[in-house]
């Protein structure tokens, strides 16, 4: 697990990279559901899929969104929570959208700091950029 201390935040800070708290990354706003379908039509679009990484927090931190409302399905799928039928109205619409209710979290590689920090070096020598999609797929051996 690759665990952010100071030094680490100020080397991304150093070569360009947006560094977000945790706080900030687990923070998903109170938006109204109409927008949230907008944001998920507008993910569609871009992505090609509604895939949501659970750490996606473009659009109000949708990955969050995404991660809340497949936890909130699960639990009522799994008959431990009642959902009004408002609510199953809206797992319909996501559903029929093609979000498949399985963004969770999840714990990451157990990649050492040094070898992903020196990852993300060299994507920004061949793109100039420090902003990976998240289409990208890096060669770790």
């Amino acid at each position: 697990v690759i665990m952010l201390n100071d030094e680490r935040i100020a080397q991304l800070r150093n070569i360009g990279t947006p560094h977000r708290t945790r706080q900030e990354r687990r923070t998903v706003p109170d938006v109204d559901w109409s927008m949230r379908i907008q944001q998920m039509e507008a993910f569609l679009s871009e992505m090609g899929h509604l895939r949501v990484d659970p750490n996606y927090y473009m659009y109000s931190n949708l990955g969050g969104w995404a991660v809340q409302m497949s936890q909130l399905h699960r639990s009522w799928q799994e008959g431990r929570e009642y959902i009004p039928p408002e609510m199953v109205e809206k797992f319909n619409q996501l559903n029929a959208m093609g979000f498949g209710f399985d963004v969770f979290l999840t714990r990451r590689g157990e990649q050492s700091w040094e070898d992903s920090f020196g990852l993300l070096l060299q994507y920004r020598q061949e793109t100039g950029s420090c902003r990976v999609s998240h289409h990208y797929k890096a060669d770790f051996q």
